[in-house]
């Protein structure tokens, strides 16, 4: 499935609220199995280098590993956010990843 066609709340019929976490968080770890995003959920895939080290000694390069791993973080913690009830909401803000 494309990520950009999903639909969330196919997978994600709730809004955290404090009292219905586990329930969330099922439906949640769903959508990320689906969308191969989970590693970012457990930390499995820690965040890469944003700069690689010059080969020639001069100038360091950009790390397109760190693109990728940003690209998809924020993609996968849009959605989340998009699931949280207000309540929920005002805990998250300031972060700057998914976990």
């Amino acid at each position: 499935m494309s990520s950009a066609s999903l639909n969330v709340s196919n997978f994600v019929t709730l809004r955290l609220r404090l009292e219905n976490y586990p329930l969330w968080h099922e439906q949640v770890l769903a959508l990320a199995e689906s969308q191969e995003l989970t590693d970012f959920l457990t930390r499995e895939k820690p965040c890469p280098a944003a700069v690689l080290p010059a080969l020639d000694g001069n100038n360091p390069t950009a790390n397109p590993a760190y693109k990728n791993w940003k690209t998809a973080d924020r993609l996968l913690r849009g959605r989340i956010i998009g699931t949280l009830a207000e309540e929920a909401l005002s805990h998250v803000i300031g972060l700057d990843t998914s976990t």
